[in-house]
């Protein structure tokens, strides 16, 4: 009888006693497959995580210099060139002239901060943000004592503060701006 129970037993617990889980080797592959997976993941976040913040930092130079330029633009057209700033090989790194509401106005590309900035009644404005770096010059035409209408190209290089050299975006820009006399416009 008691073999008999013997037998019934080890019947009754073989289902159970068989292995049927995952070898060693089987963890060691299936870990070794995700871990790869999960660096191939991994590489492709940080790549995206780059390319949001390269387009972000090209945004805020364009931003940067859509208003510095327009800035300038917008008053060397109304202004009048008192002085003889020509200047055909590009040298100035500032220009003066008069505006007709603003009196005397000065541009011009501070190369100790980085900046384009702009000067009126004694009191400097910084025209590009401290997360871009600008520089440049400023190429005269047709200024001075004669009151001709002066052209002005303003050639200009901006670029973002990035954290890596990845994230670097660059932008070297060029305007024409004609002066125009308003005076005789509003005649």
């Amino acid at each position: 009888m008691t073999r008999n129970l013997f037998i019934r037993l080890k019947a009754f617990i073989a289902p159970f006693s068989r292995s049927e889980g995952f070898t060693l080797v089987e963890t060691l592959v299936a870990t070794m497959v995700f871990s790869l997976v999960a660096m191939a993941v991994s590489m492709v976040f940080v790549r995206a995580i780059g390319i949001e913040n390269r387009g972000q930092g090209a945004q805020k130079v364009q931003e940067n210099a859509l208003f510095a330029l327009e800035s300038m633009a917008r008053e060397i057209r109304v202004g009048v060139f008192t002085t003889n700033q020509d200047s055909l090989d590009c040298s100035r790194t500032a220009i003066t002239f008069q505006h007709p509401v603003n009196a005397t106005v000065s541009y011009g590309f501070d190369s100790i901060n980085d900046a384009i900035t702009r000067t009126a009644g004694g009191i400097v404005t910084r025209l590009t943000g401290d997360d871009v770096q600008a520089s440049g010059n400023f190429c005269v035409l047709g200024s001075g004592i004669d009151q001709n209408q002066a052209r002005v190209t303003i050639l200009m290089n901006i670029k973002n503060k990035a954290k890596n050299s990845a994230e670097q975006v660059t932008f070297n820009l060029q305007t024409t701006v004609s002066s125009r006399d308003v005076g005789q416009e509003q005649q």
